[in-house]
């Protein structure tokens, strides 16, 4: 099956049919699935959240271009992020 791919990180809510800027390369808050660790490649979940990468692990949008740049343990929490998408 076809996965989703990952083009970048909205940095506010975008409402389904509008529109809004989306961060495609450098740093930015990221939301987080509260198992984030510093210095981290990360993966999205089906939340939308992004957590630790787990090798191996099947039905992930895997995004490859997102690295936490500090920690984050709470659920719904943010984490700052480098993001290359380019």
């Amino acid at each position: 099956a076809a996965r989703a791919r990952v083009m970048g990180i909205a940095q506010h809510a975008i409402a389904s049919g509008s529109y809004g800027w989306v961060i495609a390369e450098g740093l930015c808050l990221i939301a987080s699935t509260g198992t984030t660790t510093a210095d981290t490649p990360q993966m999205t979940q089906a939340s939308g959240r992004f957590q630790d990468w787990v090798t191996g692990t099947d039905g992930n949008d895997i995004a490859v271009g997102v690295h936490a740049l500090d920690a984050e343990a709470v659920a719904g929490g943010t984490f700052t992020g480098k993001v290359s998408f380019l």
